[in-house]
């Protein structure tokens, strides 16, 4: 998923297929495209075959949606406004036998046309309410509310069969297990999806690290994060390394993770997490200053997904450190302001 700007300045958005974030790139640029955002990762990437066969124009409507649910969410308005358009023809169809059937005084008519016109909305109101459950299950691990991430980590797995969710649904369970101190059912919850997690190189290893992390064990933390780009090669991964070992580890390993990182080919929710962690290292080696102007870089990056759940953990971390720089320089009331809106 992607957004660019055409060579006559108007926003585009889409899908592309490719092996990696860089091919991706290079296909791209050669459209023509500039100023382009990647939006999903090649190396968290999920099977699309829901897209196939789907044409030029639908894909772009379907892309402009997704977009808009990265950014903002899933509001029911936009979500009711697609359903109807996507399901008009069964509809009017519907409506037809419906009225048919009035006419002719035929029960049969009519209520094969309210089954029609209602079936495939009332499917896709399934999912979002599935896809609600899922915004609701990131916010209780943002907030930590950890009996609810419990109770809503099993609601999911009843609402929806399919493997990607049912995948996250453990994972969610297993951090509100780690997070307790319970390793054993985190790990007897993770082992069974070990084989599907592997079918993206990395992403084992960064789930296995995510669970050592909510159970306080950062140096197995630090192992895990450290093999899932070993095994995966991506940038993602190195970020994710860097941003470990400077909160937990070696300073120097994570400047030396920096210096490797391309950050053009990195997903635009990714790309704030750099000067993140440069703020980060100039804050713990007391360059004030440029902690400020990094930290503030990062939090202007990260408004842009700001309504995205799951980027809510590490603005409140990068708020939170840019309260304390701006303390330091005697910035009270505006360290404040952050904070209050970090809440919020």
């Amino acid at each position: 998923l992607y957004t660019a700007f055409t060579q006559d300045g108007k926003e585009t958005n889409g899908f592309i297929e490719a092996m990696n974030n860089k091919e991706a790139l290079v296909e791209l640029k050669e459209r023509g495209l500039s100023r382009i955002n990647l939006l999903t990762d090649a190396a968290i990437g999920v099977d699309r075959s829901d897209l196939n066969g789907i044409s030029e124009g639908e894909l772009k409507r379907i892309a402009k949606c997704e977009v808009q649910i990265q950014k903002k969410g899933i509001g029911f308005i936009p979500f009711f406004v697609e359903t109807i358009r996507n399901n008009v023809i069964p509809l009017a169809i519907g409506v037809s036998m419906v009225l048919y059937g009035e006419s002719t005084n035929s029960a049969w008519w009519m209520a094969s046309g309210v089954i029609l016109s209602l079936a495939l909305p009332l499917f896709n109101f399934w999912n979002y309410r599935v896809m609600q459950t899922y915004d609701a299950l990131l916010k209780a691990v943002a907030f930590g509310e950890w009996e609810r991430v419990k109770v809503l980590s099993e609601d999911l797995k009843i609402q929806n069969k399919s493997p990607d969710l049912a995948v996250e649904a453990d994972m969610k369970l297993a951090l509100y297990h780690a997070h307790f101190g319970d390793m054993n059912s985190a790990l007897k919850l993770m082992m069974p999806h070990k084989e599907y997690l592997s079918n993206n190189a990395g992403v084992y290893e960064s789930k296995l690290g995510e669970l050592y992390y909510h159970a306080g064990e950062y140096d197995k933390c630090i192992y895990q994060v450290k093999k899932a780009y070993e095994v995966s090669g991506e940038n993602m991964m190195l970020a994710d390394w860097a941003l470990v070992e400077v909160r937990f580890g070696d300073m120097q390993v994570a400047k030396q993770c920096l210096s490797q990182i391309e950050i053009e080919i990195l997903p635009s929710f990714c790309q704030p997490f750099i000067p993140f962690i440069e703020g980060l290292i100039a804050y713990k080696e007391k360059n004030l200053t440029e902690a400020k102007e990094l930290l503030t870089q990062s939090l202007e990056g990260l408004s842009d997904f700001d309504e995205n759940p799951a980027v809510w953990a590490l603005l409140a971390m990068v708020s939170c450190y840019l309260a304390l720089v701006l303390a330091e320089f005697g910035e009270r009331e505006s360290a404040e302001i952050i904070l209050s809106e970090a809440v919020v």
